[in-house]
């Protein structure tokens, strides 16, 4: 049995990552301990971690780690491992991810919630764990998640546990049922290149720190990243939202209630929209809300790619008393709205048409809209820049797109299958020349007149314009 004080560290370019989950085991618990906590409290508090980051991508599948066969010569996954809990069952199953429940920790909550009323889940972890089982469980009353709390996080958790501080956060991803149907689960991990091992030890015996990997991942999704493709694919009615999606993006409830509403839009003659929102606490406790403003474009099929939905103004109220209200003044730009037109005009455009600008209490849930019409086209390139670019935003290094398939809106995601696939057999065969340390001559590339262009900047910084290099 491992304990929790001797959970592994999973750091950046650490060969042998362990991924062990420590978790005493549900029938390693005492008839007295569980009852002397029944005696003191009637409510559980059930604490669930997931560790992971750059150079440490989470295990998609996790069996494949528990029986070894992940450790394949050339990836970054050599000597992965994970050490079971328990010798009475295996913590995972082949194909369950890092981000699912183990067994351990189900077996966990089900013993709880048969002990306890009432129970509050804590997650403590930066990525979408799977949710779903806290709907098995009538006990379980609240969850709070808490991303990267630090080295004082957790004393702001007392506080909202207890009740002294209402929470206000909102959910800055979409927490869906089942991670291996999103959009990105075939294409996540460390893909490695297969005919390329003569870069591989070159680079090796010149370079010490060098992984022995040469990979790729294909970044299909497009503009589709996050809600954006859940609310485009719900309205193109490729997806059941409800089925799909447990907690939306901007998702996130508090001790009270609050009401919002929205006033008519105000349009300057430079383009700004303005609209009023009130939030009144409607309930009886103190707190604080968030306001999340919305626009959805006009959508030619075939056309520039467009989301849905696109969170394009938020703000957060003071702390209200029960019954008291406050009205926020919410301002974008109309040119916050233009959208890139990658094969077309090659910069942002915003196009003419009705733009449809909603409160939303999420990503998902509308509470009142108004409509903004464009008259005209305006096109966003050198000669008429956006204000807030530092340089024109046009197309660059279009050459360097390379032959893949992109998911598109079109004909309402009809390339979601292909587009969203597991890299080929033949993508794994590089088909260019790679350069690598120990291959690499810096003599036939280099060139002492060449400038890095340098573009003044706000507040006098001096930004180098890696766009148009």
């Amino acid at each position: 049995m491992v304990l929790w004080s001797d959970r592994p560290v999973i750091g950046i370019n650490q060969e042998g990552q362990d991924w062990t989950l420590p978790e005493v085991p549900a029938e390693d618990y005492s008839e007295e301990v569980l009852a002397n906590a029944q005696e003191f409290s009637d409510t559980a508090l059930i604490v669930i971690g997931r560790s992971g980051g750059e150079g440490s991508d989470l295990p998609h599948d996790m069996g494949a780690v528990m029986d070894g066969s992940w450790n394949e010569p050339g990836t970054k996954y050599l000597n992965a491992k994970y050490e079971n809990n328990s010798d009475l069952y295996e913590d995972f199953e082949d194909g369950q991810t890092y981000l699912e429940l183990s067994q351990t920790e189900r077996n966990l909550v089900d013993m709880v919630c048969s002990r306890f009323d009432n129970v509050v889940v804590v997650y403590n972890g930066a990525n979408t764990l799977e949710m779903g089982w806290v709907e098995e469980h009538e006990q379980i009353k609240a969850l709070v998640t808490i991303p990267g709390a630090g080295a004082t996080g957790f004393n702001a958790l007392g506080s909202i546990l207890a009740g002294d501080v209402n929470p206000s956060g909102k959910t800055v991803d979409t927490w869906v049922y089942d991670l291996t149907a999103a959009p990105y689960f075939n294409n996540i991990g460390h893909m490695a290149y297969n005919n390329v091992e003569d870069v591989v030890e070159a680079a090796k015996a010149s370079w010490d720190k060098a992984d022995g990997v040469a990979g790729f991942v294909n970044y299909v999704k497009n503009i589709y990243v996050g809600y954006r493709f859940y609310e485009t694919a719900a309205e193109e009615n490729v997806i059941n939202y409800d089925e799909m999606v447990q907690y939306p993006f901007g998702y996130g409830l508090s001790y009270t209630s609050f009401q919002q509403q929205m006033s008519d839009l105000t349009v300057t003659e430079d383009g700004s929209v303005s609209v009023d929102v009130t939030v009144t606490n409607t309930g009886n406790t103190a707190g604080k809300d968030v306001v999340e403003l919305y626009y959805t474009p006009p959508y030619t099929n075939g056309g520039i790619e467009k989301s849905a939905v696109n969170l394009v103004a938020m703000d957060k109220t003071d702390m209200l008393e029960p019954g008291e209200s406050q009205t926020l003044t919410l301002t974008f730009a109309e040119e916050d709205m233009a959208s890139y037109d990658t094969y077309g005009k090659g910069c942002y455009v915003l196009e003419s048409g009705n733009y449809e600008i909603s409160l939303r209490t999420d990503s998902h849930t509308i509470v009142d809209s108004r409509n903004l019409t464009v008259e005209n086209e305006i096109v966003y390139n050198s000669e008429n820049q956006r204000s807030d670019d530092i340089v024109p935003a046009v197309n660059q290094l279009q050459s360097a797109e390379g032959t893949g398939e992109y998911l598109s809106r079109a004909n309402g995601f009809a390339n979601l299958a292909s587009a969203t696939a597991a890299p080929s057999d033949e993508e794994h065969e590089i088909q260019v020349e790679l350069l690598a340390n120990g291959t690499y001559d810096p003599t036939d590339y280099n060139n002492d007149d060449d400038e890095m262009p340098v573009t003044e900047a706000k507040n006098d910084i001096e930004l180098y314009d890696l766009r148009g290099c």
